[in-house]
């Protein structure tokens, strides 16, 4: 066989069995993405998570704690180191000393797969409280908001958070005429331990009337550990400033403004001071832990 004969025959030999290998993976390519849209599981991850903490909300509202606390894992830990144990007793006592108060959740960005998630989401919490406080008659209200990390894993029986992160809370808790009054506090969301900060207050106080604040400083624990108040009478200018420390042992913390809203009370040489509204201001610090030397040199 010469070479144009053996060249003839490789081409008629490639194109005959070319065609049917060619038709017969164009048809395997048809069957595997028939088979791909049928035997995969269409994942909605994001539907339930969107289902899952719109539960979470209900729940919380109707103050349903069987239902809430089955939302977290048995291993939970927060931040501020509270079990799930812990997390039963303060909602407790949180929905006990404001069973009015109304609970809103709203995602603002998720980043799930399909069994690990992080949701980030805006907190409120907002309603009168049952609980009175001395010289003032009738309940407080509560206003809390707070932007939060949810961290969670998908079992067998669904999701579960497994813990979360309170990137910043600012909560104010008003009686009297203070509730009329606008207020906050302000100081730094993430501190390193020990290190020194500056808690600022400001207020406008209505005219003929004294505002007394005192600042400080409080480790979130269970049971809350209260600070000494020391209470000083407002500057003119309706902004209070103190120096204060973060804590030394890692806790995160919240500064701290007490408030007694008064009003004098004149009558010939008779002078009557008379406490009208009590206001509790809190900012949220999260306490960093700085590498130590000896993990600096590993």
């Amino acid at each position: 066989m010469n070479k144009n004969k053996l060249a003839v025959f490789l081409l008629i030999f490639c194109v005959i069995f070319s065609l049917p290998v060619q038709a017969k993976n164009i048809s395997f390519n048809k069957e595997l993405k028939s088979q791909e849209a049928i035997d995969l599981p269409a994942f909605s991850t994001d539907s339930e998570l969107r289902k899952f903490f719109s539960d979470y909300k209900k729940y919380s509202n109707e103050q349903n704690i069987d239902s809430l606390m089955n939302m977290y894992d048995k291993d939970y830990i927060s931040a501020d180191k509270f079990d799930k144990k812990k997390l039963k007793e303060l909602a407790e006592q949180s929905w006990a000393a404001y069973p009015k108060a109304k609970y809103d959740f709203k995602i603002l960005s998720m980043n799930a797969g399909s069994e690990n998630a992080t949701v980030v989401a805006a907190e409120t919490i907002s309603g009168e409280t049952t609980s009175s406080v001395d010289y003032i008659k009738g309940f407080g209200y509560i206003d809390s908001k707070a932007t939060t990390i949810y961290y969670l894993k998908k079992y067998y029986d669904g999701w579960k958070i497994i813990s979360d992160y309170i990137i910043d809370e600012k909560t104010s808790l008003k009686y009297g005429v203070a509730k009329d009054i606008e207020m906050k506090i302000d100081a730094p969301p993430l501190l390193k331990s020990g290190q020194e900060y500056s808690a600022i207050f400001r207020i406008n106080v209505p005219k003929d009337y004294i505002a007394l604040v005192s600042l400080n400083n409080e480790p979130i624990t269970f049971p809350i550990e209260k600070s000494q108040e020391v209470f000083r009478t407002m500057k003119s200018s309706g902004i209070q400033e103190r120096i204060l420390k973060a804590d030394k042992t890692g806790k995160n913390e919240n500064a701290v403004a007490s408030v007694g809203i008064a009003r004098a009370d004149i009558k010939e040489k008779d002078i009557n001071i008379k406490i009208v509204g009590i206001a509790f201001l809190t900012s949220r610090i999260n306490i960093s832990h700085p590498m130590t030397s000896e993990k600096k040199n590993k």
